[in-house]
């Protein structure tokens, strides 16, 4: 029901991964986006919406995180995309001196891969969390560990859960947007 909805100015990917192209036609792969990507939706043409994805990357790097210094990926782009981001701010990480840069890229996705509603989104990924964590054992809170010990207990975890690969992998990406920093590690 949710991709019924009229688009606003603000949409988010709802499936596990979706490719942004350069042209409304689905030519020129850009990125790979990932569900719950946050989108700015610029204009829509038939089956096919243009959108901006803003996040960071390192030292000029393929991948969008969703933060500066905050590994949780957004998506990963290609030669393309990365020849086409534009960039709008860069800070140096001070422990490692890397180089963070807040970037933007624009592209096309197909209306059928994204939703209106980003809390509408995350409230079906926290049910999926719930109902299938709860099986076994309560489940915790997003910032009890870091997200180097949740990867790893997600991991640990995938057989025992009755998700699917797709649906394990919008939790994987919601489970480590509200996981600590590893360097707030204990």
């Amino acid at each position: 029901a949710a991709l019924e909805s009229t688009l606003g100015a603000q949409a988010v990917v709802v499936l596990p991964e979706v490719e942004m192209v350069s042209d409304a036609g689905g030519e020129g792969l850009l990125a790979t986006l990932y569900g719950g990507a946050p989108l700015t939706v610029l204009q829509q043409q038939g089956d096919w919406v243009q959108v901006a994805s803003e996040g960071w990357d390192r030292e000029e790097g393929s991948q969008i995180y969703i933060d500066f210094n905050r590994a949780v990926l957004l998506a990963k782009m290609s030669f393309e995309g990365m020849d086409k981001v534009e960039k709008l701010e860069s800070k140096v990480e001070p422990e490692y001196e890397l180089t963070w840069n807040s970037i933007k890229l624009t592209g096309w996705v197909p209306r059928s891969a994204i939703g209106p509603n980003e809390e509408q989104f995350w409230n079906y990924v926290t049910d999926l969390y719930d109902l299938d964590c709860n099986l076994c054992h309560k489940t915790f809170p997003r910032d009890k560990w870091i997200m180097f010990d949740w990867r790893n207990n997600l991991k640990e975890m995938r057989r025992y859960t009755k998700l699917s690969q797709d649906q394990l992998q919008l939790v994987s990406n919601w489970v480590l947007r509200g996981a600590r920093n590893d360097a707030e590690a204990d």
